[in-house]
């Protein structure tokens, strides 16, 4: 009895399917590829935004406080009330919200200030340390400033590092680098001004010699950084909770 004929693939056949399953292969690691890709990328930017968002919140935050007294022992008379926030030692010379490293248009890379953090108008807590407070562009950092020391009458430390004065540490995370951080005061239309604005408390001109007046303050704040190809800037502005009392 003859065997039947057995048929397979020629050559070529089999040419032509390796080739298809190749390109099969090769699209399906394509798509996966670019779908890695595209999630890294998303994570990146996730990472940016949140490192300069979460920042921005922060700072804009605390800089409300600035001069801040404590509420659980302000004086209940109007006169004692006045006096207070006349000789407010977290708005006196030293320790008042202050800019520095200004550039010429009146954007500057630190900004100091305090605040009554314990609640009891005093500025200096048991082991004498003024409540200071800041936040810096070093190099490519964001740094927030977490201790100071001002002996009384003592001068400000002011933003450079000095480890029995001042302690600094970063506000963003290691990869995300910090190519800009502007803070600048404001008028109410958002202009950038070398000063904050003061004003009569009577009738709200400009303060002269002899006006009692209050200084409001405005504020912008901008911070760049990149994260490997990605970039981000993001703004915002706060008005200061407590104005400047000048008799």
């Amino acid at each position: 009895m003859t065997p039947g004929k057995q048929n397979g693939f020629t050559l070529p056949e089999l040419l032509i399917s390796l080739v298809l399953g190749l390109t099969l292969v090769g699209a399906v690691m394509s798509a996966y590829l670019t779908t890695l890709k595209s999630s890294g990328d998303n994570n990146e930017q996730a990472q940016l935004n949140h490192n300069l968002r979460a920042s921005l919140d922060l700072i804009l935050s605390d800089l409300k406080r600035a001069g801040g007294l404590g509420d659980d022992s302000l004086p209940a008379t109007q006169t004692a009330l006045q006096n207070l926030y006349a000789n407010n030692p977290f708005n006196d010379s030293v320790s008042n919200l202050r800019l520095w490293d200004c550039n010429g248009a009146n954007e500057c890379s630190c900004v100091t200030y305090s605040y009554d953090e314990e609640g009891d108008n005093d500025p200096y807590n048991a082991g004498g340390a003024m409540n200071h407070f800041g936040f810096k562009l070093s190099g490519d950092r964001l740094q927030i400033r977490t201790g100071s020391v001002v002996a009384a009458g003592g001068a400000h430390p002011g933003c450079g590092y000095d480890a029995a004065l001042n302690t600094w540490e970063s506000l963003t995370e290691d990869d995300v680098q910090i190519t800009q951080f502007a803070v600048s005061y404001i008028d109410g239309n958002g202009n950038i001004l070398a000063a904050p604005t003061a004003i009569n408390i009577p009738d709200g001109n400009a303060c002269s010699a002899g006006d009692i007046c209050i200084e409001e303050r405005n504020l912008q704040v901008t911070i760049s950084g990149t994260k490997d190809e990605f970039s981000l800037t993001v703004t915002g502005k706060v008005r200061v909770r407590n104005d400047r009392y000048i008799p």
